[in-house]
């Protein structure tokens, strides 16, 4: 038993120096500007993407989240025709899709409602159907 947890133990601590080492050797890579439908807004320093339709401007427009490990591609389809003629924007939020990836950053469930707050305030979006 003891051979097994030191064994497991072993792999554990490669695994981290690996993850490490990946991390030291990373250089960043200049994302693609935005597409046909798409838009570029900058919060607090950090650059989110969007996919968006336009629709009634008097109406609160639709927000678009997409889930764990995906990206506003998740609605590309159904963006238009699903928002009923309001204005439709699907957000890539950071650290997925086209967004930035900032080092260190909330990336909890609370902090990225937060910062999903902070992103339609400063997109001058007081009220939206989410």
């Amino acid at each position: 038993m003891g051979c097994l947890v030191r064994s497991l133990g072993a792999f554990a601590v490669l695994i981290v120096l690996l993850v490490g080492l990946r991390r030291l050797t990373e250089t960043p890579v200049a994302i693609a500007g935005p597409g046909s439908g798409e838009r570029d807004f900058v919060v607090d320093g950090v650059r989110w993407r969007s996919r968006e339709s336009p629709g009634d401007p008097a109406r609160e427009p639709v927000v678009y989240v997409h889930g764990f490990l995906s990206s506003s591609a998740t609605w590309k389809r159904v963006l238009s025709r699903a928002s009923a003629g309001r204005t439709a924007i699907a957000v890539d939020l950071p650290g997925a899709g086209y967004s930035d990836r900032p080092r260190p950053y909330d990336f909890t469930v609370y902090g990225q409602a937060q910062h999903l707050l902070r992103y339609l305030e400063a997109r001058g979006i007081p009220r939206a159907v989410i």
